[in-house]
C-alpha cells in the first residue's frame, strides 16, 4: 500500500492539499475506525470468499493511490492506513531508531511530528493527544474480541483452535445473515460481529483507563507524572495486544506441531517482556537527558572517557566541576538546538525544570537564556512564523535536492523547478529565499553585515542626542542602547565569521577591534587599524566611528525625535520601554511629537505599564521604572538586562512619611530598602545614649546587615522627609548577592564599613 501511494505521490498535475487540522488532531480515531471495519469485514465475509477479500484489497489500494494523489506527502501512510496505527502502538518511543530517518526525499511537511523524521519525538509530542490514548487502550481488546468471537460463535475454543471455522467456511459459504452467536441464533452475523469488537474494544478501554487511574497509588510509582503514568499505560496495553495476538494468530496451523507451537510461545513471551521492561521504565525525560548528552559529545571537549550510555554521559557531565558560565553556554546551545528541532518549546517548562535543576541551572539564569534566544531569533520564536520541525526538514530537504542540481548542472530549467517545487510543496516565496541563498549566499550575507553594522550606526546616534541630562532615565536608556550595540556586535562577530575578510585574520583580532570601535574615545589608529582589516566595510565603519568620536554637545529636537520614533518600531520590549520611560520624564519637550500609534504590543505587560504612566492612567511604579531605578543603585550596576527584570519583578514599593521609623535596632531583619526619594538618618544606641552614625539619600540601600548576618537589626532608620522605597525580602536579596559574586563583594564590602563606623 506504501509502494502503491508513492506513485500517486509523484503525479502532480492535481494540487496536492494537507489534511485539515481537525483531521491531523482527531486521525487515530479514523484509523482505529478502518482497522475496525477491516476486522469486521474478515469475521462476515473476507475469511471465507477469496472474490471478496481480493476486491477489499483492490478497494484499499485505490484508496491509497487517491489520497496521495489529491493529498501531500505521507498522508495515506500517516494519517489514513490503518496499519499506521499498530506500527505506532508497537514503535512507541524506541530510542534505538530514533536516529534513523526514513522520510520522504521531497518532504512537503505534512505532519507535524512526524514520525519519519524522529520516531521518538513523535510519540512524545502526541502522548497528550486524547484519540491516541483512546486507540492504544481499545486496540488489545480489539484484538481479542476478534478471536473472541470465534468462541461466540461456535460455543467453544475448539471451533477456532481445531480449524473447524476454517473446514465450514470452505464448505458451507457462510452468509452475512447467518447466525452470529449460538446462544442467540436469531442474531445475525451482520449485528453480531461488530457487536463483539465494540463490546471488547470498550471493556478494553475501560480497563487500561482504570489502571490509568490506579497506577499512580502504586508507591513504587507515585513520583511519576501524569505523563510518564500514561506512557506506562500504553505499554501495558501494547504488551497484552501483543501477546493476545499470538496466543491465537495461526493457532490452527500450528496445532500439528505442538512442540514448534510451545517453542514459539516462548520465544513471544519471553521477548515482548523484555521489550515491556526497557518501554516501561523509559521516561520523556530521558529521551530529553539523551538529546543532551548527543549535544553534549559534540561540542564538549573533554579529559574523561565518555561512557556508552548516554544517560550516563548527561549525568557526568551534569555533575562534573566544570565552570559555570561554560554549562550555561552549553545550556543555551542545546536548548537552542532543541527548540529548533521540535523537541522543546519555550513552553514545556516541566522537562526543561528538571534538566535544568540536574545541570545546576538556576530559575532565573534558565528565564534569562530563553529570553536571549527570543531575542536573538526572534523569527523562530514567532508562532505566526510556523516553524515546526517538519517545516524546517522540509526546508532542509529543499535546499540540499537544489544544491545537488546545481553541482551537478550549469543551468536548471523552469519547469523543472516548478516540478520539484509542487513535489516540496514549497511555495514561490520560499523558493526564490531558498534559492537565493544558495546562489547568492556572499552577497546576501555582505548584506546581513552592512544592515548590522547599520543597526549600530542607529544606536550610537541615539546614544549621543539625547537630552542632556543626568538622570536615571537616561542613564537606564544609554544603558539599554549600550547593552542592544554589544548585542548586535555579538551577531555581527557570527556573521563575520563566515565572510572571507582576508588571509591569516584573526577573528579574535577583528573581535578586540570592534569593540573598540565603539567605545568612546577611540583613537585614529583603532579605526585605520580595523579598515585594514576589513576595508569593504570602510564607508559603514567610518560613520560609525565619526558618531562615535563626535561628542554630541548641542541638542538637536528634531534628530531626537526622529531617532526615537525610529526605534519605537522595533521589536525590542526593553528598547521601547526605556524610550517610552525617557519620555515620560521629558513630556513637554517629547510627548506631542512622538508616534505612540507605532506601538503593537497589547499583550505584554511591560509596555502597556508604562504607557499607564505615560498617559497618568496610573500612579504605580512600572517593571521598567523599578529597573531603572535598580540600574542607577552603584551596588546593583553590574546586573544584565534580563537579571534587572527579575530582580524587579521580586520588588514592592514602599512609602515612609517624614519622622516615620523605617526599622528599629533590636527588630527581626527580613526586608531590604532601596532608597528613591528621599532622606533617612541612621542610629546607633550606645550605653542608653543614641548617636546618629550616617545618613542615606536615594539610590542608598539599607537593611542587608541583618539578613546576611541573621542577627537583630543593628541600628535605627528614621525617615528625615517624606522617603519612597523599593522593599525586597531577605530570600531574594540572598539568592540574589548568591548568584552575583560581583554583588556579593561589594555588600560585603560595604557591610563592612558599616559596622566599623557603627563601632566607632
Amino acid at each position: 500500500m506504501a509502494w502503491i501511494s508513492k506513485l500517486s505521490q509523484n503525479i502532480q498535475f492535481i494540487k496536492k492539499r494537507k489534511v485539515h487540522h481537525w483531521f491531523e488532531t482527531n486521525y487515530y480515531y479514523f484509523q482505529f475506525a478502518f482497522l475496525f471495519v477491516a476486522f469486521d469485514a474478515r469475521l462476515m465475509f473476507l475469511n471465507h470468499d477469496g472474490l471478496s477479500l481480493a476486491i477489499f484489497f483492490l478497494a484499499v489500494s485505490i484508496m491509497a493511490f487517491l489520497t496521495n494523489l489529491f493529498f501531500t506527502g505521507k498522508t495515506w501512510c500517516n494519517f489514513i492506513c490503518p496499519v499506521g496505527m499498530v506500527e505506532k502502538i508497537y514503535s512507541a518511543s524506541n530510542k534505538h531508531f530514533s536516529h534513523l530517518t526514513s522520510a520522504c526525499g521531497s518532504c512537503s511537511a505534512c505532519k507535524k511530528s512526524c514520525p519519519d523524521i524522529d520516531l521518538e519525538v513523535s510519540y512524545w509530542k502526541e502522548s497528550s493527544l486524547e484519540p491516541k490514548r483512546v486507540a492504544f487502550y481499545a486496540f488489545p481488546g480489539l484484538v481479542l474480541g476478534f478471536y473472541a468471537y470465534y468462541l461466540a460463535l461456535g460455543g467453544s475454543w475448539e471451533f477456532y483452535f481445531d480449524g473447524t471455522w476454517t473446514i465450514q467456511s470452505l464448505t458451507l459459504a457462510p452468509s452475512v445473515f447467518d447466525s452470529g452467536f449460538y446462544f442467540l441464533p436469531e442474531v445475525p452475523k451482520l449485528i453480531a460481529a461488530p457487536l463483539t469488537l465494540i463490546f471488547f474494544s470498550f471493556g478494553s478501554y475501560l480497563t487500561f483507563h482504570i489502571l490509568e487511574l490506579l497506577l499512580p497509588k502504586l508507591r513504587i510509582l507515585e513520583h511519576k507524572d501524569k505523563s510518564s503514568i500514561a506512557h506506562i499505560t500504553k505499554t501495558v496495553a501494547a504488551f497484552v495486544a501483543f501477546n493476545f495476538f499470538y496466543l491465537f494468530a495461526g493457532a490452527p496451523s500450528y496445532d500439528e506441531y505442538p512442540k514448534v507451537y510451545a517453542f514459539f510461545h516462548f520465544l513471544v513471551i519471553t521477548i515482548s517482556a523484555i521489550w515491556f521492561w526497557k518501554e516501561v521504565n523509559r521516561e520523556e525525560r530521558y529521551f530529553l537527558q539523551e538529546r543532551f548528552a548527543h549535544n553534549i559529545l559534540k561540542k564538549m571537549k573533554v579529559a574523561f572517557s565518555p561512557a556508552i550510555n548516554l544517560k550516563e554521559i548527561y549525568y557526568t557531565y551534569a555533575n562534573k566541576e566544570k565552570d559555570h558560565v561554560d554549562k550555561i553556554s552549553m545550556y543555551k546551545e542545546t536548548m537552542l538546538e532543541l527548540i529548533t528541532d521540535g523537541i522543546l518549546n519555550k513552553e514545556d517548562n516541566s522537562l526543561s525544570d528538571k534538566i535544568r535543576e540536574q545541570l545546576g541551572i538556576t530559575k532565573a539564569e534558565h528565564t534569562k537564556v530563553m529570553r536571549e534566544l527570543e531575542r536573538e531569533n526572534s523569527i523562530l520564536f514567532n508562532t505566526q512564523n510556523n516553524l515546526s520541525t517538519e517545516k524546517l526538514y522540509q526546508y532542509k530537504s529543499y535546499k540540499n535536492y537544489l544544491n545537488r542540481l546545481l553541482e551537478t548542472q550549469d543551468k536548471i530549467n523552469s519547469d523543472e523547478i516548478n516540478v520539484i517545487r509542487k513535489q516540496f510543496d514549497i511555495s514561490e516565496d520560499e523558493h526564490s529565499k531558498i534559492y537565493n541563498e544558495l546562489i547568492n549566499s556572499n552577497v546576501t550575507l555582505h548584506d546581513n553585515i552592512i544592515n548590522k553594522l547599520s543597526d549600530i550606526s542607529k544606536l550610537t546616534h541615539l546614544r549621543h542626542i539625547l537630552i542632556p541630562q543626568n538622570t536615571k532615565e537616561t542613564t537606564y536608556l544609554k544603558y539599554i542602547i549600550s547593552e542592544d550595540i554589544y548585542s548586535e556586535l555579538e551577531v555581527l562577530i557570527n556573521q563575520l565569521k563566515l565572510y572571507s575578510i582576508g588571509e591569516h585574520v584573526s577573528l579574535d583580532i577583528l573581535r578586540e577591534k570592534l569593540f573598540d570601535l565603539v567605545k568612546n574615545g577611540v583613537d585614529d589608529q583603532n579605526i585605520v587599524s580595523w579598515i585594514k582589516l576589513a576595508p569593504m566595510f570602510e564607508e559603514e565603519l567610518l560613520s560609525i566611528y565619526y558618531e562615535l568620536k563626535d561628542e554630541v554637545d548641542v541638542y538637536e529636537q528634531t534628530e531626537l525625535i526622529k531617532s526615537l520614533n525610529y526605534h519605537l518600531t522595533g521589536n525590542d520590549i526593553y528598547m521601547i520601554s526605556a524610550i517610552l520611560l525617557y519620555i515620560n520624564a521629558n513630556k513637554e519637550a517629547l510627548l506631542h511629537d512622538i508616534h505612540l500609534e507605532y506601538l503593537s504590543f497589547d499583550n505584554n505587560h511591560i509596555i502597556n505599564e508604562i504607557l499607564s504612566v505615560l498617559h497618568n492612567e496610573t500612579t504605580l511604579m512600572s517593571v521598567i521604572e523599578k529597573m531603572a531605578y535598580i540600574h542607577n543603585v552603584p551596588l546593583f550596576g553590574s546586573l544584565h538586562t534580563e537579571d534587572l527584570y527579575q530582580f524587579s519583578k521580586q520588588i514592592s514599593t514602599k512609602e515612609f512619611k517624614k519622622d516615620d521609623v523605617i526599622f528599629k535596632e533590636g527588630d527581626s531583619g527580613h526586608n531590604l530598602y532601596i532608597m528613591t526619594c528621599g532622606s533617612a538618618r541612621i542610629d546607633v544606641e550606645r550605653e542608653g545614649k543614641s548617636f546618629q552614625v550616617a545618613t542615606v539619600y536615594q539610590d542608598d540601600y539599607i537593611g542587608e546587615i541583618a539578613i546576611i548576618a541573621d542577627t537583630p537589626r543593628t541600628a535605627t532608620v528614621s525617615a528625615l522627609e517624606n522617603v519612597s522605597a523599593l522593599e525586597l525580602t531577605g530570600d531574594d536579596f540572598k539568592e540574589l548577592i548568591l548568584n552575583n559574586p560581583q554583588i556579593s563583594f561589594n555588600v560585603m564590602k560595604n557591610m563592612t564599613h558599616r559596622l566599623l563606623k557603627q563601632k566607632q
